[in-house]
């Protein structure tokens, strides 16, 4: 959820994707696991798209390579003049040499190969990203003032939702479109997924 929430964030989208689709397995582990070790997920919005990759077999550094060590876990955001690689120990920007350049004529350049990009930025974090994380976590438990979160309630339950969404699509074994209530259109197999019945006296109400 913490790396969906960042490129939620990144991408500058409201509301629920278009459409969302998943593919990926169990590879290679021979075990009684059933959650697949190796997911992607799209998510499609009428001004771009997200797609979410998930694996733990062994994987080079992406993009550009990380900041400081290895960004097993992190973003990359692709614009029309280059690409920006986040991970927790900080970013790098790249600028195409190709920026200008759009479509065939881009491909025929060469727009893809490293060569192409330039670094533009290196911005390495410092400090412990945990600590002031987990610290405003706790202090607005103490205080009991929700609005002292450094981000909203409603904006990580969307970015946890993403996850569960990819993961029913992925589950459904379908592309499925979405409508503007967080539901799947004209798919209730897809809806049941989206919760479950509570077994009492453990039940959550719809609305809280």
């Amino acid at each position: 959820i913490h790396e969906m929430d960042i490129a939620l964030w990144g991408l500058g989208v409201d509301g629920w994707p278009e459409t969302v689709s998943s593919t990926g397995g169990r590879f290679q582990w021979q075990d009684d696991g059933q959650t697949p070790n190796t997911q992607i997920a799209s998510f499609r919005f009428p001004e771009a798209q997200l797609t979410f990759d998930v694996r733990n077999l062994p994987t080079p550094p992406e993009g550009g390579g990380a900041v400081k060590g290895p960004n097993y876990v992190g973003n990359i955001f692709f614009g029309t003049a280059g690409f920006l690689v986040l991970d927790h120990s900080g970013f790098e920007l790249w600028k195409s040499s190709a920026g200008d350049v759009s479509g065939e004529a881009a491909r025929g350049a060469g727009a893809g190969n490293r060569e192409k990009y330039e670094k533009a930025v290196s911005e390495p974090g410092s400090g412990e990203p945990t600590e002031p994380h987990m610290k405003n976590f706790l202090d607005a438990v103490r205080s009991r003032d929700y609005s002292s979160l450094h981000a909203e309630i409603a904006i990580g339950a969307r970015s946890a939702a993403f996850c569960h969404l990819g993961n029913i699509a992925y589950r459904a074994g379908r592309t499925l479109k979405m409508d503007r209530n967080a539901r799947f259109a004209g798919d209730a197999e897809a809806n049941d997924m989206l919760t479950r019945k509570y077994r009492a006296p453990y039940v959550i109400e719809m609305e809280v």
